[in-house]
C-alpha cells in the first residue's frame, strides 16, 4: 500500500443539500466567514446551486479549493434520511 502524506492533501468541493438557501447561505455567511461566489439557477431540473468560499477571487467555483456547494430541490420540505433517496423517485 502506497504511503501518503496527509499534510498534502487540500479540501477541494463539497456539497449538502438544503431546505431553505436564503437561511443557509446567511448561517454560512455569518458563522463560518464564507462568501457566496456564485449562484446558478437551474429551473429545467428544478434545483439551484450556491456555492460559498472564504475569498471571491479565483474564478469558476470547480477550479479552486475550499468551495462549499449547497443544492436547493425545489419543492423539498421532507427531510433528509437515508431513505429520503428512495422517497423522491
Amino acid at each position: 500500500m502506497a504511503s501518503y502524506n496527509p499534510k498534502s492533501l487540500t479540501f477541494n468541493h463539497t456539497c449538502l443539500r438544503v431546505k431553505d438557501p436564503k437561511v443557509s447561505v446567511e448561517y454560512y455567511t455569518k458563522n463560518f466567514g464564507l462568501k457566496l461566489i456564485h449562484h446558478q439557477q437551474i429551473p429545467e431540473s428544478k434545483f439551484d446551486l450556491y456555492f460559498l468560499s472564504q475569498n471571491d477571487e479565483g474564478g469558476s467555483p470547480f477550479n479552486r479549493e475550499g468551495v462549499l456547494e449547497l443544492t436547493h430541490n425545489y419543492g423539498t420540505c421532507l427531510l433528509y434520511t437515508s431513505d429520503a433517496a428512495d422517497d423522491m423517485q
